[in-house]
Parts: structure tokens; sequence; C-alpha cells
């Protein structure tokens, strides 16, 4: 079945929703981009995280038949110290999830 664009935002942003801490806040940034916003998590709790959630969405991808998908990551840093500078440099660094 078609789901709608804005149907498979809202799935993929519940998926990933799933495999974040309450603490953690998600939302939609326009288009078909939807961001994750890792509260006290440091470097390498975050490529855990990502980890996980590449695997979550990957399948639910594959539920949506959705073809393309990429997942970026930034952390803070003395370089990069702002919210803008983080979703360029995670929209920058995204990589392809494998969606089987």
């Amino acid at each position: 079945p078609f789901v709608g664009r804005s149907a498979e935002r809202a799935m993929l942003q519940e998926a990933l929703r799933g495999e974040l801490r309450g603490s953690d806040v998600t939302g939609a940034m326009g288009g078909s981009l939807v961001a994750a916003l890792l509260t006290h998590t440091d470097a390498l709790g975050l490529d855990n995280v990502v980890r996980r959630v590449k695997q979550r969405l990957a399948d639910t991808a594959e539920q949506l038949n959705v073809s393309t998908l990429k997942l970026g990551q930034a952390a803070f840093s003395p370089e990069v110290r702002t919210a803008d500078a983080l979703l360029e440099l995670a929209l920058r660094q995204a990589e392809p999830v494998i969606v089987h």
C-alpha cells in the first residue's frame, strides 16, 4: 500500500523514538528531514545509539517500501557548538542506511 510522505516520516520518526531515551528529543525539520537531539550523550554513546537506530530504521524503511534513507550524526565539540553547525555536519556526513 502507498504511504504518503508525511505518514512515512511519522513512522520513521516513531521508529527513531523507539531507540532513544525519554530525555532525547526528535522532530521534523521540514521536507523529509527528521532530527534527534540526544541529551547527555557523548561521542561514544552516540556511536552506540546510531548502530541501533540504523537497524531499526532499515527495518521500518523496508516495511514502508522506502529504498533511500540516509543517517547522519554529529556531536558537540569545540569546533561544532551550535544546533545549526550540528545539523550541517550531520547532513554533510550522512550515509545511506542499507534497507534489506
